[in-house]
Order: structure tokens, then C-alpha cells, then sequence
């Protein structure tokens, strides 16, 4: 049973905030490190994304998912 006409009531809007730092260094003659760090979502927010449009007994007042939270990333490439 849906409760609404579909587009008449929309989830707020959210913003995310990615973040990234590299630093290269020079190692033996012409091999180079890259050492770098991503993070992701930095502002933790919780947003709920997709709700079902229509309501049952499996699926009453329920969130599809959610915004995955603050995730950091290490990483290096090797150039020689």
C-alpha cells in the first residue's frame, strides 16, 4: 500500500566531504615513493539515502541503508 503519491515527499539534501594527501619522496637514483591517504566521508554524517515507497508488514517505517561511514585509506605506488 503506498501512503504518498511517489515524489511528494523527498529526503533532505546532504553533502559529502572527501578528503586526500599525497607526498612524494625520492628513494635511490629515479625510484620514487608516493605515499598518499584518502579519507572519505570526513564529516561522519549518518544520511539515510533510499526509504521504500510503499508500506507492508515486512517493510513498515523501514531505512534501505544508510551513508557508509568515515573510511581511511593508506596506499603507496612504486615508480622506478
Amino acid at each position: 500500500m503506498y501512503l504518498e503519491p511517489r515524489g511528494d515527499v523527498r529526503l533532505p539534501t546532504f553533502q559529502t566531504v572527501d578528503f586526500r594527501v599525497d607526498k612524494s619522496f625520492t628513494v635511490v637514483g629515479r625510484m620514487r615513493v608516493v605515499a598518499s591517504m584518502d579519507i572519505f566521508n570526513l564529516l561522519n554524517g549518518h544520511t539515510t539515502l533510499p526509504m521504500p515507497g510503499g508500506q507492508s508488514a515486512s517493510t513498515a517505517n523501514t531505512v534501505s541503508s544508510l551513508l557508509a561511514p568515515r573510511v581511511v585509506w593508506f596506499g603507496a605506488r612504486v615508480t622506478w
